[in-house]
């Protein structure tokens, strides 16, 4: 932990800076750690992995639940709010993570709206622009196409947008002052994209495409935010302690990472093939396993920004 005044390390658990005096924020234990860890402590392992688990048995659970329902032909409106679950469910588990100092909700609302707003007018305009400008017809695409359109022509322009709404609206906010911050700015920012996509999904293939997604498309989406928050928050670390080209470096990484992740997705997921489609499957669970483990953990060792020095 440092201290925000002065930005010199402080001994875990001190309660005042020795630099300056001021007092440090309390550290509290995690809501997840039901009191068996110490604040400082990482967490364990199986604690963590029960946590992906329950989380995607959820979604499991969700789609078992609406199915058993059985609409004949469901109203738009219904399946629009069977869509947008698995969205308000991992933002709130990953709002609830952060145990320090709760981000305002005023924030994170103009992060998911105008993300929404963005994804629906200029990365989508973007996207149908490069598609029909670069695409060839369908009978003469190659393997090499369809990765350069799964990596370059959706991944790479969707995790930009995001990163552009991002850094617009809170790189040099005065709330974004851990480095957890940036795990929740990211994923609310993807989680928005992905609930304002899921309105277009649904809307032409009705109930099929809001189950199908919730566990698929949404997490996926809720993972890419992971990958973007866990460098962008890092650089802001950096950043603040004067590490300007480490924070550079570390700021393209942000958008390079999600968009690798975001591509291997999208290619394996084009595939007709019965074999990769249950590999998929398998890694779309080890992925939500891996990310959503390494966020908790993310979680427990947050620590304050520190300013520069001098």
């Amino acid at each position: 932990m440092y201290c925000k005044n002065c930005g010199k390390k402080a001994e875990p658990g001190a309660a005042f800076c020795v630099g300056c005096g001021m007092a440090l924020p309390a550290r509290r234990v995690p809501w997840h750690s039901r009191g068996r860890l110490a604040p400082d402590a990482p967490g364990r392992r199986w604690t963590s992995c029960l946590a992906a688990l329950g989380l995607f048995l959820l979604q499991i659970g969700l789609v078992v639940l609406f199915s058993g329902l059985r609409l004949r032909e469901p109203d738009l409106k219904v399946a629009q709010l069977v869509g947008f679950v698995p969205t308000l469910v991992l933002i709130l588990y990953i709002y609830r993570l952060d145990t320090l100092e709760r981000e305002p909700l005023g924030l994170l609302a103009a992060l998911f709206v105008l993300e929404g707003i963005v994804s629906e007018t200029a990365v989508l305009s973007l996207e149908l622009a490069l598609n029909e400008r670069f695409a060839p017809p369908a009978q003469e695409q190659t393997v090499l196409w369809r990765f350069v359109e799964a990596f370059f022509l959706v991944a790479l322009v969707e995790e930009l947008g995001k990163y552009a709404v991002l850094r617009k609206l809170t790189w040099r906010s005065p709330a974004f002052n851990y480095r957890f911050d940036g795990v929740v700015y990211a994923s609310v920012t993807a989680l928005g994209f992905a609930a304002f996509e899921n309105f277009g999904y649904i809307a032409a293939y009705g109930l099929g495409a809001a189950l199908t997604r919730g566990i698929t498309a949404v997490p996926g989406h809720c993972v890419d935010g992971i990958l973007m928050g866990l460098f962008y928050g890092q650089a802001k670390v950096c950043a603040c302690r004067g590490q300007r080209r480490k924070a550079l470096i570390l700021r393209m990484l942000s958008i390079a990472a999600p968009a690798a992740e975001h591509g291997a997705y999208d290619f394996v997921a084009g595939s007709e093939n019965a074999t990769v489609k249950a590999v998929f499957f398998f890694y779309v669970m080890l992925l939500n396993a891996v990310a959503f483990t390494a966020v908790w953990r993310l979680a427990q060792k947050d620590e304050a920004l520190a300013r520069p020095e001098g």
